[in-house]
This record gives structure tokens, C-alpha cells and sequence, in this order.
């Protein structure tokens, strides 16, 4: 433990996988304040100014973290010695860590049709909602099949669903009167295409969308965008119910593309195509990166689940990533 005039600030120089040269502050501990440790493949660069240590953390060329990280970390007085990522859930001081960029595997489209305000589905009649729910559903089946690049099987159909018209009528009849949707009843049809990036080391965003097969998957489901734009402008997904016929708001149309990452990585950036594995002791779902819970861990990166601990064994908090971690369980 550092005294108040033992406060020093220590640099190392160290060479990534693509020996390249970069440097590191690792401050020694001030009075109170536990050491952290800098992020795997990363930096940790830390100042000191009087009792209070402010740090920021980084990832190597080639290199990016799977979830948020703070601004920076801080300890001191003004913390009274926590640091600002110390908590219960945290106990051993994990920083995030940096994973490899790896390619996208796919391209997705996702379109967002929205039918006129007076097309409703209210709970009152529970025969004609399954009716307009399922006269819709038709509509978009009709619609999709006849897509370019679903008929040569080189584009897929992920979703296709409707939203704001349920099928399910509540069992409460009483509550089920009082219920009535103010929601559009709208229509998203999602649809992917497989692409071929080479995974390299320093992969940038620019080498990914720069790539044939991405460019190729992009002209292609911008056509099927534009097919469906043009059937819904032509009337096609129009619904005749009871003697009355309703139409789809063109000006509520919506499309839009995104690159799809393989299991176990997500997108931290909206403008960035590349994809970032998500760290050991985390797991993937639903695009979003997860710490395992406690009782579980995980020592590889890029994964979808956690391991169990052995039998009357725990963690002291989430984010384990070995089996070393798992300790008897006090009793």
C-alpha cells in the first residue's frame, strides 16, 4: 500500500500479435484503492492528480470490447477508495475485455409496412381479430413467396409476422371488454442473405462492405425491398373486411439493412460492419453479449452459454470464465 508521497505512475511498452509497439500506465495503487489490471489484448492508461486516480481503458488495432465501458474509472477520496466498476457483482475488479474482430456472416432486411389507422383489432370480437390477423398473414405469404431471391432460394426468409392484431383472447371476459389496442396493426418481414468475408487479422469495416459477396447481397435485398415497396403501392396487401377494403399507409413504409453477426458475437457500433466475439465469461443472446451467472461460467470466447459449476460448488458473482472460479458452497 502506497503512502501519500509514494504515488508514482509506471509505463511499459509491449507488442501486440502484430508487433506493434504501444504503450501502457499501470499506476501503482494509491492509498485505499485496489490495483486494477489492464484489459486483455488492451491498455489501461491511468492518471493521478492528488488522492483521485482516473483511468481509461482501450483495445489493441484489430481489437474491440463485446459490451459498454465507462468514460473511465475512477477512485479516491471522492469515492472514498471504490473504484467506479467496483461492486457486489464485480468483487475481483474485472475491467472488460478485447476480443478479435471477426466478418459478418450474413445480410438482413428488415421491412416495416404499417396498415391505415382504421384497420383495428380491439378484443370486442375475438372471430373477426383472428380473421383480419389471418387474412394479414395470407397477405404477406402471397407477397413474399414471389420475391426475386426467394424464388432462387439465394435470399431467406427470417420473419414474417404481424403485430397489433392478436389471436389470443384473454380468458378474463370482463377485462378483456375493458382492453382495447390503440396500436398499428403492422407487418415485418425480415429477410437474409449469406455473405462470404475473409476473417484477417486487423479486419476493418471498409474490407467488409468493400467485399463482393456483400455488395452482391445488398443490391439483391434492396431489389426485394423495392418488390415489396411497389406491391404495397399497387395494392396487394389490401384486405377486404366485412364489404370494407384497407390498405397499407405507404407513408409509414420502413426498410432498412444490417450486417448479421455469427453466433456468439455481436455489433457494437451501428456504422461498424464488423463483428466482435463476446468475451470469456460472457455469453451471446439475442444480439446483445451477457455475463454468465453466478454458479456458471464460460473460458471461452464467442459463446452461447454458460457451464455449470460442479455440484455444491457457486461463484462469488457473474462472469466467471473458469472452473477454478467455482468454490464450495459455504454452508
Amino acid at each position: 500500500m502506497c503512502s501519500d508521497m509514494d504515488i508514482y505512475n509506471m509505463y511499459f511498452q509491449f507488442l501486440d500479435e502484430s508487433i506493434l509497439a504501444f504503450s501502457v500506465s499501470i499506476p501503482l495503487s494509491l492509498e485505499g484503492c485496489r490495483q486494477v489490471t489492464r484489459p486483455f489484448r488492451g491498455n489501461l492508461v491511468c492518471q493521478i492528480d492528488g488522492q483521485e486516480q482516473n483511468c481509461t481503458i482501450s483495445c489493441w488495432q484489430g481489437y474491440s470490447f463485446s459490451r459498454a465501458v465507462l468514460p473511465s474509472y475512477q477512485c479516491g477520496a471522492s469515492t472514498n477508495y471504490k473504484w467506479s466498476h467496483e461492486t457486489e457483482d464485480n468483487p475481483r475488479l474485472a475491467l472488460p475485455q478485447c476480443t478479435k474482430y471477426k466478418p459478418p456472416n450474413k445480410i438482413a432486411m428488415v421491412m416495416n409496412l404499417a396498415y391505415s389507422t382504421n384497420l383495428t383489432c380491439d378484443g370486442f370480437d375475438p372471430a373477426r381479430d383472428s380473421l383480419v390477423h389471418q387474412t394479414v398473414r395470407d397477405k404477406i405469404t402471397l407477397n413474399v413467396k414471389t420475391l426475386s431471391c426467394v424464388q432462387d432460394n439465394s435470399c431467406s426468409v427470417k420473419r414474417a409476422q404481424v403485430s397489433g392484431c392478436s389471436t389470443q383472447s384473454p380468458a378474463d371476459q370482463t377485462h378483456r371488454r375493458r382492453r382495447r389496442s390503440v396500436e398499428l396493426i403492422q407487418i415485418t418481414i425480415r429477410l437474409e442473405r449469406d455473405i462470404h468475408v475473409p476473417d484477417q487479422q486487423n479486419l476493418t469495416s471498409e474490407q467488409v462492405t468493400n467485399q463482393n459477396s456483400t455488395i452482391e447481397a445488398v443490391s439483391e435485398l434492396q431489389d426485394a425491398a423495392l418488390q415489396l415497396i411497389n406491391k404495397s403501392a399497387s395494392g396487394q396487401f389490401a384486405l377486404n373486411v366485412d364489404h370494407q377494403v384497407y390498405d397499407v399507409d405507404t407513408e409509414r413504409t420502413q426498410a432498412y439493412g444490417m450486417q448479421v453477426c455469427p453466433h456468439g458475437s455481436v455489433r457494437m457500433n451501428a456504422q461498424d460492419a464488423r463483428c466482435v466475439p463476446c468475451e470469456s465469461g460472457w455469453y451471446e443472446n439475442k444480439e446483445a453479449c451477457y455475463a454468465c451467472p453466478p454458479g456458471t461460467y464460460q473460458s471461452q470466447e464467442g459463446s452461447i452459454y454458460c457451464q455449470d459449476c460442479p455440484r455444491g460448488h457457486t461463484t462469488i458473482g457473474p462472469g466467471a470464465t473458469e472452473e477454478e472460479d467455482c468454490e464450495v458452497i459455504a454452508l
